[in-house]
């Protein structure tokens, strides 16, 4: 339902679900388990998209810890080193952002075949924050 919030620019009632889920997901699930990780990068990913850049850096960083512990190979780490590279730009880090936005533009070329295909934009999204950080 988060989602179709995002897709409708319901941004308020999104990430009020997006919390309320993260906050279930840790609690019955764990804050390791795959799908509440997801929830972190799904509400950092709202918040990069509202340009809250300072709020999204929080559960992107952890989102990414977490993916380098249970599935460093896969392209949605890759996908949220490039998310978390527009949000340290968005702060005007650029020193610090760009070797995230490389790594994950590169880690996403690199599996594009693994990408599913509802998922796909994330190697495009990922090229032009790369572009837009310039």
């Amino acid at each position: 339902m988060a989602l179709l919030y995002v897709d409708q620019h319901q941004y308020s009632q999104a990430e009020a679900l997006f919390n309320q889920v993260l906050e279930d997901r840790r609690r019955v699930l764990g804050p390791d388990h795959p799908d509440t990780v997801s929830v972190l990068d799904s509400l950092g990913r709202l918040r990069l998209e509202q340009q809250r850049y300072a709020e999204a850096e929080a559960p992107l960083r952890e989102a990414l810890s977490h993916q380098e512990k249970r599935s460093p190979n896969s392209w949605e780490r890759y996908d949220t080193e490039s998310m978390l590279g527009a949000s340290l730009a968005g702060k005007g880090k650029y020193s610090e952002a760009e070797p995230w936005l490389l790594s994950g533009f590169q880690g996403l070329s690199n599996r594009e075949s693994t990408i599913p295909a509802p998922n796909r934009l994330a190697l495009r999204n990922a090229g032009e924050r790369i572009i837009t950080a310039l």
